[in-house]
């Protein structure tokens, strides 16, 4: 602290008015120092740990923005879900056929539409047709129920198309069979697709994978199945598939798709097909023929309708099933 000098006149003196004047000490100086660089530091670290944040989290966001869908958590559901309950002590696939008299025929051929949801007012449509045709319901709709319940007042033969791979139609649907995953969780996803519906005879893999050759997740379908008197077709999508053999070991009914028809083919493709099947049934007696709801093939299902072989009938699936168990 210093304070001004006065002078000998105390005149001067009282006419002066100075103020005291406060100089810092140094030790003050680095003090307020030390308080600038600390805030400085501060904002700095601040604004450097928000920037590797953000990068943080883009990182992440940018990871998670297309996950395979075999790598993405769902919810668990409910652990269990029951089987349905055979009401009477035929196999499921016996109570609800539909009734086929036997007929003057070289052979018999199944034809299942696929009713995916992507086109039902198609398959729906069908239902009118003349032809005991089969339909193939995806179980994972919320319409399923309805669906199978109309098939059966039409007097047609309801299925449930249980994905066993992904595919673009079933989105992330946390139901998929498919591999790695435990037994418990695949009968569990089994189970979900089956009691969706009721009244139907059997199964029809959708979007076919990997899971289709392995043996141990067709066992445990294939029990399931069993347990359940249902029957399976294998769609034939999936190359090498041990489905078929695999269940029917375990008691299963099984057919296998002789040919698809989509709406990929042309007019000329669908009917070289078709023609495929006739043959594979007036040789071996039975063929089962699937086809896409989609307008282009459902065309070219009718226009074959119209002018098959006379020599061949139309039957549920069911009966030709039945066919290839020697009336089983």
């Amino acid at each position: 602290m210093r304070s001004k000098t006065l002078s000998d006149d105390p005149d001067n003196d009282a006419d002066l008015e100075e103020e005291v004047v406060a100089e810092p000490h140094w030790f003050d100086q680095i003090g307020i120092g030390l308080m600038a660089l600390g805030a400085s530091l501060l904002a700095l670290f601040t604004v450097i740990a928000m920037a590797v944040f953000n990068q943080m989290v883009a990182a992440r966001l940018s990871e998670a923005a297309v996950p395979p869908a075999q790598e993405v958590a769902f919810e668990a559901p409910e652990p269990v879900i029951a089987r349905k309950r055979v009401s009477s002590n035929l196999p499921g696939w016996k109570q609800y056929a539909v009734p086929f008299k036997s007929v003057e025929a070289d052979g018999l051929i199944a034809v299942i539409i696929m009713d995916d949801g992507s086109a039902s007012p198609l398959a729906q449509r069908a239902l009118e047709w003349t032809a005991p045709l089969t339909f193939a319901v995806a179980g994972d709709f919320a319409l399923s129920a309805q669906r199978v319940s109309r098939i059966r007042r039409a007097g047609r033969e309801a299925m449930v198309i249980v994905p066993m791979g992904y595919g673009p139609e079933f989105g992330r649907d946390p139901n998929v069979l498919d591999l790695h995953l435990s037994e418990n969780e695949l009968r569990r996803r089994l189970r979900w697709h089956l009691a969706r519906a009721d009244g139907y005879v059997g199964v029809v893999d959708g979007n076919s994978g990997p899971v289709m050759r392995d043996e141990p997740s067709m066992r445990a379908v294939g029990e399931e199945l069993a347990a359940q008197g249902l029957v399976f077709v294998d769609s034939g999508a999936a190359e090498g598939s041990i489905a078929g053999p695999r269940v029917r070991a375990l008691g299963v009914p099984t057919g296998q798709s002789t040919v698809r028809i989509t709406g990929a083919d042309s007019p000329a493709a669908a009917l070289e097909k078709l023609t495929d099947a006739e043959q594979q049934a007036l040789t071996w007696g039975t063929a089962i023929v699937m086809v896409d709801a989609d307008k282009v093939a459902m065309k070219a299902l009718a226009d074959w309708l119209r002018t098959r072989n006379p020599l061949l009938a139309i039957a549920p699936v069911s009966a030709v099933i039945g066919q290839l168990r020697g009336g089983g």
